[in-house]
């Protein structure tokens, strides 16, 4: 059995301790590798965005003007640096204004609801258009038609042979015939 020397013996147990020391401070939460700024950036407006400004109403955080959102907008990028998840981020600004929803929650059914109510008043305004134009028909219908006309000569209505053997008709006809040949 051969004899290690004892420099390789501390480079061993050098190594051994720092492949054991690397899962520890990484615990511990010393900082890691630095994250690419871009990518910092990129995360930060992501979170600024999804996040409703307490300072101006009905913006998010990354629209509002305020020097306060300004403020919190330079928090939310240092704590991306940091590591910290978004989750984590949007609860300790929700803690700076417990009394405030932050959050951009809306109901997702607002997403529909317009264009149904759009949709319902287009259609009962069809249906109530073809409606009265249908009844509007009827009333035209029930007019003396082509084959009802009145007898100019007695002042009567006859009903008309639709042969065309009927004298009213046949002089109906003769009037139109004049007419068409004045033109």
């Amino acid at each position: 059995m051969s004899r290690i020397p004892s420099s390789t013996r501390v480079v061993t147990r050098v190594v051994l301790l720092l492949a054991l020391a690397t899962p520890l401070r990484d615990a511990a939460g010393a900082p890691g590798p630095k994250r690419d700024e871009r990518d910092v950036l990129r995360e930060a407006s992501s979170v600024a965005s999804a996040v409703m400004s307490p300072f101006c109403p009905g913006r998010t955080l990354s629209a509002c003007p305020s020097p306060r959102a300004g403020e919190w907008r330079v928090d939310i990028r240092n704590w991306v640096a940091a590591g910290v998840p978004r989750e984590q981020i949007v609860q300790r600004l929700q803690a700076r204004t417990p009394e405030i929803n932050l959050t951009s929650d809306r109901n997702p059914l607002y997403g529909w609801i317009a264009p149904a109510l759009a949709l319902l008043a287009m259609s009962g305004l069809v249906l109530g258009v073809g409606r009265r134009l249908l009844r509007h028909g009827r009333r035209a219908g029930s007019a003396t038609p082509i084959d009802r006309l009145p007898d100019l000569a007695t002042g009567t209505t006859s009903v008309l042979d639709p042969t065309g053997a009927d004298a009213t008709r046949a002089a109906y006809a003769e009037l139109l015939d004049d007419e068409l040949r004045r033109e």
